[in-house]
């Protein structure tokens, strides 16, 4: 069961450390025109911290986990993301 956990998290932290480097990367008019058109209803301030609280939500969920320092964080970060 735990191995099935770890694969979840480790897909689920692939997919939002993803969509938080695009989000901090690319200019936020380019992708409301494509596959993110919510995008045009925030700035570009609000779109990058989206994109930031992502990536950390991403690695809060591998890193307490695979280190063994303070696992409590896990879910937090899952609730997070949530």
């Amino acid at each position: 069961m735990e191995t099935v956990l770890w694969i979840v998290q480790s897909l689920l932290a692939g997919i939002f450390l993803a969509t938080g480097l695009i989000k901090l990367t690319q200019p936020r008019l380019k992708m409301a025109a494509g596959p993110m058109g919510w995008a045009a209803d925030v700035s570009d301030g609000q779109f990058r911290t989206i994109g930031l609280l992502e990536v950390v939500g991403a690695i809060g969920l591998i890193l307490p986990g695979a280190l063994g320092i303070a696992p409590g964080l896990v879910p937090l970060a899952a609730v997070g993301l949530a």
